[in-house]
C-alpha cells in the first residue's frame, strides 16, 4: 500500500518578524537565517528559515514557499555584503553568526524578534571574505 499525504506546509512553524538594528541603524543588506538546533530527540530538526532585510532592518522568514520557522530553539546568522556596507556607519561584514544569543521560535505566537547589536560587536564577530 503507497500512502501519500498532501498538505499546505509544515505544520510544526510559527510566524516569525524581526528587525536588525547595528547602534540603531537599520540592517538593509543581506538576510538572515534561523537554523534549528539539534536536540537529543531530532538530531535533524529540520530546515532553515530564511528571510531578507527590508529599509527599516525588518525580515519575515520563510522556509521555500511556506511562512515561518520550525518550533525550537535556533542558531541565527546574518549574511551580508562587506563591499555594499564599505560606506555604511554599519562595520562591513559578510557572515555574523550570533552564537552568544538565545532565538527560540514559539508555537502559536507571534514570534518578533529586535536584534539590536553594537558597531564593536560586528567588528568582533564578523567574518569578512576575502
Amino acid at each position: 500500500m503507497l500512502l501519500i499525504t498532501l498538505g499546505c506546509g509544515d505544520s510544526n512553524l510559527a510566524p516569525v518578524t524581526g528587525r536588525v538594528l547595528v547602534d540603531g541603524q537599520p540592517l538593509t543588506v543581506g538576510r538572515i537565517q534561523f537554523a534549528p538546533k539539534a536536540t537529543e530527540e531530532s538530531v535533524n530538526p529540520g530546515k532553515p528559515a530564511k528571510g531578507r532585510f527590508g529599509e527599516d532592518g525588518s525580515f519575515v522568514l520563510g522556509i521555500a514557499d511556506d511562512m515561518g520557522a520550525i518550533v525550537g530553539e535556533h542558531r541565527v546568522t546574518i549574511f551580508s555584503n562587506s563591499k555594499q556596507l564599505k560606506d555604511s556607519p554599519i562595520p562591513p561584514f559578510d557572515v555574523l553568526r550570533l552564537i552568544d544569543r538565545q532565538f527560540t521560535v514559539q508555537p502559536n505566537s507571534e514570534n518578533d524578534f529586535l536584534i539590536e547589536l553594537t558597531a564593536d560587536y560586528v567588528k568582533k564577530f564578523g567574518e569578512v571574505d576575502e
